[in-house]
C-alpha cells in the first residue's frame, strides 16, 4: 500500500491542520474505502483523527492541533484497507520563538 500526504509543506495553518491524503495499492490503483487515522505522539492528551478514502483513493482530515509535551513529537498516519496496512510519520519541530522587539 503506498500512502501520500499530498500536501506534506502546507498542512498546518497556526494551529489549524488540513490532511490531505492519497490510498494507494502496490500497482498506484487508488484504494476507496480505506480507514486514515492520524494522530500526534507527544500531545498533552493522546486523540484520533479517522476517515475513509472515496473512490479516487482520497480523503481529508481537519483538526485543531493539541497542546504539545513532549521533546519527541510526531504527526502519525495510518491507513487500513482489509489486512494491507501503510504508515506515515513526520517529526515535529517547534519553530523557535522570536523575541520582541524592544
Amino acid at each position: 500500500m503506498k500512502l501520500a500526504l499530498l500536501n506534506a509543506k502546507t498542512w498546518l495553518t497556526g494551529k489549524h491542520a488540513a490532511l490531505q491524503l492519497l490510498v494507494q495499492d502496490a500497482a498506484g490503483h487508488p484504494l476507496g474505502g480505506a480507514q486514515v487515522v492520524a494522530r500526534i505522539e507527544g500531545a498533552a492528551s493522546p486523540e484520533e483523527f479517522t476517515a475513509h478514502t472515496g473512490s479516487h483513493g482520497q480523503t481529508q482530515l481537519e483538526f485543531e492541533m493539541p497542546k504539545l509535551t513532549g521533546g519527541d513529537v510526531a504527526l502519525v498516519i495510518d491507513a487500513v484497507y482489509g489486512v494491507v496496512r501503510g504508515h506515515l510519520r513526520f517529526s515535529l519541530r517547534a519553530k523557535p520563538k522570536v523575541p520582541a522587539a524592544s
